[in-house]
């Protein structure tokens, strides 16, 4: 998960139009695409703290972090190019969702 989102965020850095076209909302406005980047850089890297220094506060981390692609996919609905370029937020928000019932499971 976390390895996950440094390497979108990275990517959102990086590579700004491209990473823009794979969220569902392509736009030229590099800035605003960097700053999410960073939002993710920020999510990827507290993700490993928890994991490492406080494990059992991870699974309300994850509970939290759940509205990050759930709120993507609205955005995507009411400003992006159409329901599919929803598929990648699902996705996550659904692998989120599976690591959020493991870890309350495992770290209960």
């Amino acid at each position: 998960m976390g390895a996950g989102l440094l390497g979108l965020g990275s990517q959102a850095v990086l590579m700004p139009e491209w990473a823009s076209l794979s969220y569902g909302m392509p736009t030229p406005e590099a800035g605003w695409v960097a700053a999410t980047g960073l939002r993710d850089i920020a999510l990827g890297v507290m993700t490993f703290l928890l994991w490492f220094r406080a494990p059992q506060a991870l699974k309300w981390f994850l509970a939290g972090l759940l509205l990050v692609p759930l709120g993507d996919i609205l955005l995507v609905l009411l400003h992006g190019r159409g329901p599919l370029n929803t598929l990648p937020h699902a996705l996550g928000a659904g692998y989120i969702a599976a690591l959020l019932f493991a870890s309350s499971r495992v770290l209960e």
